[in-house]
């Protein structure tokens, strides 16, 4: 599942194309559906997803408002501010255009489908079997690379258990 994870994350990397990416996000979702074991890192997996989805569009609309002069038609524009020298001299705001619009969107695809296919990884391996497996030489550095791994499905795990104790304390209200 390793050498999977990477190949899939370079595949993305190294080809931005939204048709690739969207056929990773398909091939690690259909992964998950199928190889995932049942634990919280699996069930994390459309939770990764929507985080991903999230920094995609946060990616696209700063680079939009912050980016201009590119070639292409102006969707619309918007007030700007020229921010101080001091604060880097960049101007947000202005013109809108498409190209840069376009690109950016394709661009933070590329964030979802690496967090696809990190959530993927996570549902299909047991962290305890991953880190038995590392070299004794390695053995420190694979494991802060296990609890790296593990510590966004475990804290969303943490969550849904406050959650449901929550909901068990006060007869089903949130």
């Amino acid at each position: 599942w390793l050498v999977w994870a990477l190949s899939a994350a370079a595949s993305v990397q190294l080809a931005p194309s939204p048709v690739y990416v969207a056929l990773v996000v398909a091939v690690a979702a259909l992964v998950v559906s199928v190889h995932g074991l049942d634990t919280p890192f699996a069930r994390a997996f459309p939770t990764l997803l929507g985080v991903g989805v999230v920094f995609a569009l946060l990616r696209t609309v700063l680079t939009v408002a912050t980016t201009h002069g590119g070639p292409g038609p102006t969707l619309f524009t918007m007030p700007q501010v020229s921010l101080p020298d001091a604060l880097g001299g960049f101007t947000v705001g202005g013109p809108i255009e498409l190209p840069i619009l376009l690109q950016s969107a394709a661009e933070g695809f590329v964030i979802v489908g690496v967090m696809a296919v990190f959530g993927a990884f996570n549902a299909v391996v047991s962290h305890y079997e991953l880190v038995q497996s590392v070299p004794r030489a390695f053995y420190e550095i694979g494991l802060v690379l296990i609890v790296a791994l593990a510590f966004v499905p475990s804290t969303i795990g943490a969550i849904h258990s406050v959650r449901d104790a929550d909901r068990a304390r006060t007869g089903g209200r949130v």
